[in-house]
């Protein structure tokens, strides 16, 4: 009874006590860092900026590098071509946190001269981006609905898929 009460001790301190660090035989000044690795799909031309929320101290990083940065509560954002992401994240004492950047693709609609394009998330129904047609734009992978207005017409292609590092193409005929 003696030892299966110390066992017992032992067992609820370890669920009831919550631990402060992912490694706890981690030097006191080390559990004050933890790390950051970010992943884009272009890692030569994109741009990646990571701000302290606290602070909103500036500094950039290279995709696919790991940094250590102090505990806290961070904002990433990256600059790729046309296309702008942005992620909140908190980094833990002696973890790493990793952001993986979804890819994206471009979206090219020939239509009649002066036609407006409308891209809608697929299943959301959620305006993504307006523009007009004789642009490119580049867009996050997965699958949207475009709707392509020339006057009072209007065409609708549905689950166009946009694939990381390729152009489609949606034709509108009026």
């Amino acid at each position: 009874m003696k030892y299966f009460s110390r066992w017992f001790f032992a067992a609820f301190l370890l669920v009831a006590v919550p631990a402060f660090a992912l490694d706890p035989v981690a030097p006191i000044s080390e559990r004050k860092f933890g790390m950051i690795y970010v992943k884009t799909p272009q890692p030569g031309s994109d741009q990646i900026t990571l701000t302290a929320v606290e602070g909103g101290k500036k500094q950039s990083l290279e995709s696919e590098k790991e940094i250590k940065v102090p505990i806290g509560d961070y904002s990433v954002s990256v600059r790729m071509q046309d296309y702008f992401y942005e992620q909140q994240v908190k980094v833990g004492g002696t973890e790493r946190t990793e952001v993986i950047v979804p890819g994206y693709g471009n979206l090219k609609v020939i239509s009649p001269e002066g036609s407006t394009v409308e891209v809608y998330k697929t299943g959301t129904q959620s305006l993504v981006a307006k523009f007009p047609a004789k642009q490119v734009k580049v867009l996050p992978t997965g699958y949207y609905d475009v709707r392509i207005r020339f006057g009072d017409s209007s065409v609708t292609s549905n689950n166009v898929w946009i694939v990381t590092n390729t152009t489609r193409e949606v034709e509108a005929k009026f």
